[in-house]
């Protein structure tokens, strides 16, 4: 690392709406499929962090209370220098691999040689908080009552500081400049002593310089102050009022930009110094310091032993044929319905069975188009595995076709449809029985547009099934019919309301139904579907979402009430919450948000709240609108969730997004679940109030699997799935 600085380059493109989310290209705008985030890291301590630096990504040293020095190696965080002191470490500063110093309280001062860490004399015995390396013949370090002490080498001497304040915080850019700060207290080296650079009531704890004429101090009542080698000036930041500002980082080239860590656990960055923008909240507690290695690897360290780590993620430039999403479930049950099928010419169909328990399972299922049934043999699916049934081999050139399953014990049920040589797919999970109301709140019969609703009747008596649609303008009565027993029937809405851009459906019936939504677009170039729900909510939650570059991401909501609903929307990043529109929803009214109004991103789950029960889906776009999936939100985030369907080859992408809603990590295990048995699991971490997108082909190369996913904290799980992918 360049001794001149903390840090090293940084490419920021561009950062979106309310500041909260970082997006960054490694090489120009043009390819813009870059996101910043923060993962937490464990060190195995849950001691106060005070200091960080990071010399490459696999040399990171961070300390704190009780002399704890902890180090990290690229794959996990150890501890160092046991016993060495037991006095608080404030700071660490590293020239080399073989040359850190760390220093604290009582005058402390460590050193590592690139083996182990041993005292060296300081010569003082107050409280040393802050420690510069810039060659190993020049370190200084700062603390209480104006000290400064120098290392030449050889030896610690003083010098004089023509104060009494407490020192925080020094840095060097060659051995005839330096800035140290303070309460109170701006001083500058000019090689021959030290001096001050004016009167000042800010108390800094935190200094970094970029070059002569470019300096920042940091600290109390969210203050960033800019020296231009002369004065000093305060710059505008969205840090809230109070929060003290304990840590700075500047980049070295090809331009500045900077990031600072604050005591509420929140992040701000700024770019070519004249703009600082909100970077998110990633913490609960506070945040002491902040330190990076190069573009792609920053650490941030604070209290109760957090450390977190900051880094780019690429997102794959692809070109996709389809696309399909699904929320998953959170129990495994004995009863499944899918209304929706078809195995008429150009139609696939396949039903996705898992079974992610420890004892085999009996399976039944029917198929039912508008005027027969067929029953499948039973038969056995092995504890812990995943099957594909293929609809036309049991009931072949049908145009709907609806399925009933039953399980001898607790299985997982999805059903995926594709047509015309596979250029659109849709996926939906099934519902677990029947109901007497059935709410769908997307739907679209504008030019170019399809919408359909489809309603199963599995049971062994008629219904009789209204259609009600909903639009922003209010309620229109849609058909009416008689449901044959053991029946299937599907309703265009255009037939009632066409060209309308935005429709929603309440089926309401006597006797318990199934109703799902297919919907197409721009000529069947692509599809979605998604199944109804049977309750309106205060609160729902949207796992997946993005609107990067050529993607779109709305949030559907519909009243079926008779009262106004006040709704708000929350969105989570990568970064963190992001506060989102405020709404009126009218009785018996939809409305369309479109996220990237708000925020743009490549990362984003969406959390709706109201003061009345409403429906909530989203529906996302990509590639120019050349594919599309939906899905309905989840009413509560919980600990296990489970996934019938998923995919990693012959083209095929599986994606697993998870929104972490909670004010606490999520650990989060997946198993897999193939046609052979129980796959490969992995772990990952999933900070506080924010979202985040895993790859199931990091993990597992198999064409055909479920999952499970059981998680420390409440989250909320959903599968994206693409198929004809390229780069």
């Amino acid at each position: 690392m360049d001794r001149t600085r903390k840090t090293a380059v940084w490419l920021v493109v561009a950062v979106l709406a309310l500041g909260m989310v970082l997006a960054i290209s490694g090489q120009a705008a043009a390819h813009d499929k870059w996101t910043f985030v923060w993962d937490q890291q464990f060190p195995g301590t849950v001691s106060d962090l005070y200091g960080v630096d990071a010399l490459d990504p696999t040399h990171v040293w961070a300390v704190g209370t009780g002399g704890a020095i902890y180090f990290y190696d690229g794959a996990s965080w150890t501890q160092q220098g046991a016993g060495a002191t037991l006095e608080t470490l404030y700071e660490v500063s590293a020239l080399d691999a073989s040359h850190v110093w760390a220093v604290g309280g009582h005058g402390t001062v460590l050193f590592f040689n690139g083996s182990t860490w041993s005292a060296q004399a300081s010569g003082t015995t107050r409280i040393l908080y802050g420690v510069f390396a810039l060659s190993a013949n020049h370190v200084w370090a700062v603390g209480s009552n104006g000290t400064i002490r120098h290392f030449n080498g050889s030896a610690w001497g003083e010098q004089a500081s023509g104060t009494t304040e407490t020192l925080h915080s020094v840095e060097a850019m060659n051995a005839g400049y330096a800035i140290a700060v303070g309460n109170n207290s701006r001083l500058f080296f000019n090689g021959a002593g030290w001096a001050s650079t004016g009167a000042t009531t800010f108390d800094s704890l935190s200094v970094a310089i970029y070059d002569a004429a470019h300096a920042w101090a940091v600290g109390a009542n969210a203050r960033i102050s800019h020296y231009t080698g002369g004065t000093w000036t305060d710059q505008a930041n969205p840090m809230p009022a109070g929060v003290t500002i304990n840590g700075i980082t500047i980049t070295n080239n090809p331009s500045m930009h900077a990031w600072v860590c604050g005591s509420d656990g929140s992040i701000v960055w700024g770019s070519e110094t004249e703009y600082w923008t909100d970077g998110g909240d990633i913490y609960w507690e506070s945040l002491q310091d902040i330190s990076a290695a190069d573009s792609t690897h920053v650490w941030t360290v604070g209290s109760s032993g957090a450390i977190f780590y900051g880094h780019t993620f690429e997102h794959p430039t692809t070109n996709r044929d389809w696309g399909t999403d699904s929320r998953g479930m959170t129990s495994a049950q004995a009863n499944w319905y899918l209304a929706e099928g078809s195995t008429g010419p150009g139609f696939v169909t396949y039903v996705l069975i898992t079974n992610p328990q420890a004892a085999d399972a009996a399976i039944d299922v029917s198929f039912m188009s508008d005027d027969s049934t067929v029953t499948v043999p039973t038969f056995n699916l092995p504890a812990q595995s995943r099957t594909t049934l293929n609809v036309a081999d049991y009931m072949p050139n049908e145009w709907g076709v609806a399925t009933r399953l039953h399980s001898s014990v607790g299985v997982v049920v999805e059903r995926s449809m594709y047509a015309s040589d596979r250029t659109w797919g849709h996926n939906s999970i099934g519902v677990t029985g029947p109901n007497i109301d059935w709410f769908l709140a997307e739907g679209s019969t504008g030019p170019g547009f399809e919408t359909w609703i489809t309603v199963q009747n599995a049971a062994a008596v008629p219904a009789h099934v209204t259609l009600s649609y909903m639009t922003p303008d209010g309620t229109t009565v849609g058909p009416s019919v008689t449901m044959a027993p053991a029946s299937r029937e599907t309703f265009n809405v255009a037939d009632t309301l066409p060209d309308e851009w935005s429709v929603s459906t309440m089926v309401t019936s006597d006797s318990p139904v199934i109703a799902e939504r297919s919907m197409y677009g721009n000529g069947r170039t692509w599809a979605h579907e998604c199944v109804g729900l049977n309750t309106p909510s205060a609160n729902w939650f949207l796992a997946e979402g993005c609107t990067g570059p050529e993607f779109e991401t709305w949030i559907v909501l519909q009243n079926a009430g008779i009262e106004t609903a006040h709704v708000t929307l929350t969105y989570q990043t990568a970064a963190g919450p992001v506060a989102g529109p405020v709404v009126d929803l009218f009785p018996g009214t939809r409305q369309s948000i479109n996220v990237g109004d708000t925020v743009q991103t490549w990362e984003v789950s969406t959390r709706v709240t109201s003061d009345r029960g409403i429906i909530a889906e989203r529906a996302m776009y990509g590639s120019s609108r050349t594919w599309g999936h939906d899905s309905f939100g989840a009413t509560a985030p919980m600990v296990n969730w489970y996934l019938a369907e998923g995919g990693t080859s012959n083209s095929v992408e599986t994606w697993f997004t998870v929104q972490n809603p909670t004010i606490e990590p999520a650990n989060v295990t997946f198993t897999f679940y193939t046609p052979a048995g129980e796959g490969p699991t992995f772990t990952v971490t999933v900070p506080a109030q924010t979202r985040r997108t895993y790859n199931a082909g990091d993990y597992i190369a198999n064409y055909d699997f479920g999952v499970r996913a059981a998680s420390t904290r409440p989250i909320i799980l959903e599968r994206s799935m693409y198929g004809g992918c390229s780069t």
